[in-house]
């Protein structure tokens, strides 16, 4: 029985298959196309014949399920690289979204430095608006007789230089800006300018300090909310702005988006019931 059993075995091992004799061939009695495949398996003991036969219907079968095996085959490869590809697309944008918010912070880091120190070299300069203009005027004299309205003593020295600022044109007489060599003498300056509205020949004179466009950009808007009455008051002090709301609570302004919760005008009209000074920083030094 065991050595039977290991001739079986014996002759399929040794066993080939063979396909010979392929060949289409039109049938007699009709237009089908069939297909003889004929199948010889030989051995050293044994040769069988096998003849099997497909008609067209048959072989579209096939080419369709061989088609539609392909196809999904092909989809699913297409697929697994599509999404490996996007899976590492996609970490590139994310890496690429931070660096970039990085850079966004360090840029305004460095643009507020830059105002800082922009900030700091016009520490000793002040602007004047309201002197009407006169032909060969000269405005360091104008700048002195000011401060003697004011009851502060200036002389030829104290001013580093004075000018007009921007083109002549406009309907309204330009600015002054001087520069003091004594940051003291500008202090006193910034301190006694309310002095002018005692006198009726001056009271349309106001001095403010010189402000870097971006703070000048940041006081016209806390300006805006005192004229529409939204807030009780606004000034600067050392090129820092500051407001106080309708409570005389006093807050340091440092960007425009620290005016949002005083204009009511961006708050909605449910929420407004629950406005309150508690936003912005209370200004320690403003005096």
């Amino acid at each position: 029985m065991s050595d039977n059993f290991q001739n079986v075995e014996s002759r399929n091992k040794k066993r080939r298959r063979r396909f010979t004799n392929l060949s289409l061939e039109p049938s007699n009695s009709d237009n089908t196309t069939y297909t003889y495949l004929n199948v010889t398996m030989s051995n050293a003991e044994e040769q069988k014949v096998y003849q099997y036969t497909l008609n067209e219907t048959d072989i579209q079968r096939i080419a369709l399920a061989v088609k539609d095996s392909l196809q999904n085959e092909i989809l699913s490869t297409v697929n697994q690289a599509l999404d490996s590809y996007l899976k590492e697309l996609s970490k590139e944008v994310n890496t690429l979204k931070n660096e970039n918010q990085i850079l966004r912070n360090e840029n305004q880091e460095l643009k507020l430095c830059i105002d800082e120190l922009e900030q700091y070299g016009r520490r000793n300069a002040v602007r004047i608006s309201g002197v009407p203009e006169r032909t060969g005027e000269n405005t360091d004299d104008i700048v002195r007789d000011i401060a003697t309205k004011m009851g502060v003593d200036v002389r030829d020295e104290d001013i580093s230089r004075s000018h007009r600022s921007r083109k002549p044109g406009l309907n309204r007489p330009r600015q002054i800006l001087v520069k003091f060599t004594r940051y003291n003498l500008k202090r006193k300056i910034m301190k006694s300018r309310w002095e002018l509205k005692k006198n009726s020949s001056s009271k349309d004179i106001f001095i403010n300090e010189d402000l870097t466009k971006r703070r000048q950009s940041i006081y016209t808007k806390a300006r805006q909310l005192y004229k529409a009455k939204l807030i009780n008051k606004t000034w600067t002090w050392d090129g820092k702005i500051f407001i106080s709301d309708k409570n005389d609570k006093k807050y340091r302004i440092d960007n425009e988006s620290d005016l949002e919760p005083f204009n009511l005008q961006t708050i909605p009209m449910e929420q407004q019931h629950n406005f309150g000074p508690s936003y912005a920083a209370v200004a320690s030094n403003s005096t």
